[in-house]
């Protein structure tokens, strides 16, 4: 029987401070997106926080982490808004107000009025991350230029094998 080497396309789960870390593999193919979707939403579910660690060369401070703050009533997801996976790396966040779509390959995220497939969106409107929190209703991201983005979203994946075609 031939043996095959490990895949690059693992997830690596944690956790630190009371917080689910799961670092991101180099590569994704759709199978590992969807296990980071279906793990991230279990993980929410059940009222974790989860961290995208994107950047797994920097140290965390658990200190500077974002932490739970209290949202404005407006701040609420219609009814079947969701992420999704929406190809191998790319994932959707229908987030009531706007759509962003996160390129995990090469770390960064888009902010748009409605679903835009990613190869249509140019350079200058990707924003590099370094790392994504989220809770059951919000995600929030750390820019590589030191801010945090943040909005109200869903995590939970839709129906299995479900595959929102960017």
């Amino acid at each position: 029987m031939e043996r095959h080497p490990r895949s690059n396309r693992q997830l690596t789960v944690s956790m630190s401070d009371g917080i689910v870390v799961i670092a991101t593999p180099a590569e994704f193919d759709l199978d590992a997106t969807e296990a980071l979707l279906r793990t991230v939403g279990a993980a929410v579910t059940t009222g974790e926080t989860v961290m995208l660690d994107l950047d797994p060369a920097r140290r965390w401070d658990p200190d500077r982490w974002p932490h739970r703050a209290h949202y404005a009533e407006h701040d609420v997801i219609e009814a079947g808004r969701s992420a999704s996976a929406i190809g191998p790396g790319f994932l959707r966040l229908e987030t009531g107000g706007e759509t962003w779509t996160l390129d995990l390959v090469r770390h960064r995220f888009c902010r748009s009025a409605s679903a835009v497939d990613p190869c249509f969106v140019t350079a200058p409107s990707w924003t590099a991350i370094r790392a994504a929190w989220i809770t059951s209703d919000r995600t929030t991201v750390l820019t590589r230029a030191g801010t945090y983005v943040s909005v109200p979203s869903v995590w939970v994946p839709a129906a299995a094998g479900a595959v929102d075609a960017a």
